[in-house]
């Protein structure tokens, strides 16, 4: 690169591409970077911070005038546990009664407030390679006798809500301007009834139909976020009121059509990249 000029050229498998910005970026869960096994163990960290620190700076070269599906900016805020929270809040939605901590005298004092039925979650996506599969960290219910130590607890913040009565889930896939809502009866499957994302079987799923002002309340919470395209987790209670969980900014949504034909999502998808 010299004053005035720049090229830039990327290549892989499968994929040639060199001083033509694409019209869309679909920036899609990004990978950690896979590093040579001659590399030092001292010099992964060094290695891996620069991959990654090269790859943004190729993004923002490759994209300057792309529509991108998210932005990385956008993305960054939306994987903000406790942005998304107040984002929902400002657009009018109610939430669980939340606490965001390390601090185990606040957070006994906040399973004691919710007589013990609390729910934990993590603020990034966790797992672990057991040697025998995979093991995932999703939603799960934390009574009082189940909470650690001090010591433990300040040294892991986690986020604790209230657990909420479920008539059923919905998952709302926002592309744009375009809302579509899935009902999931997560509560017709065991596995399922604390985190849908556990079930053991095929959660009953089907289209169905928003509330306009939940519908404008989630386009409200894309714009407050700066992202383009999203999948928001829902609870409907028995009593007939929606509450927000979050918003995935990357969130997996074929999976629903694959299972239910009735649910349009590829096309729509497929438009909204185009267009």
């Amino acid at each position: 690169m010299s004053p005035g000029s720049g090229h830039w050229k990327l290549s892989g498998q499968g994929l040639e591409l060199a001083a033509r910005t694409p019209s869309t970026i679909w920036l899609r869960r990004a990978a950690p970077p896979v590093l040579p096994d001659f590399l030092d163990s001292a010099d992964l960290k060094f290695a891996s911070r620069e991959c990654v620190s090269f790859l943004n700076c190729l993004l923002a070269e490759i994209g300057q005038t792309s529509f991108w599906i998210n932005s990385a900016q956008g993305a960054t805020r939306a994987n903000l546990k406790t942005r998304q929270l107040r984002a929902a809040v400002q657009a009018g939605l109610a939430i669980p009664p939340t606490l965001c901590s390390n601090d185990p005298a606040a957070i006994r004092s906040f399973a004691e407030a919710h007589q013990g039925n609390i729910i934990y979650k993590t603020f990034y996506p966790a797992s672990w390679n057991t040697g025998d599969g995979i093991a995932v960290l999703f939603s799960s219910q934390v009574h009082e006798d189940d909470l650690l130590d001090d010591a433990t607890l300040q040294a892991v913040p986690g986020i604790f809500q209230a657990n909420i009565p479920k008539l059923h889930e919905l998952r709302i896939t926002v592309m744009g301007r375009q809302v579509f809502a899935t009902k999931l009866d997560s509560q017709a499957v065991p596995s399922a009834q604390m985190d849908w994302r556990a079930a053991s079987g095929a959660i009953p799923l089907s289209p169905v139909g928003l509330p306009p002002a939940i519908r404008q309340a989630c386009l409200k919470i894309m714009d407050d976020l700066g992202i383009v395209f999203g999948c928001f987790d829902m609870i409907v209670t028995p009593g007939g009121d929606y509450v927000f969980l979050e918003v995935n900014e990357m969130g997996a949504f074929l999976w629903m059509e694959r299972q239910n034909p009735e649910i349009k999502l590829l096309d729509p998808f497929c438009e909204f990249v185009i267009q």
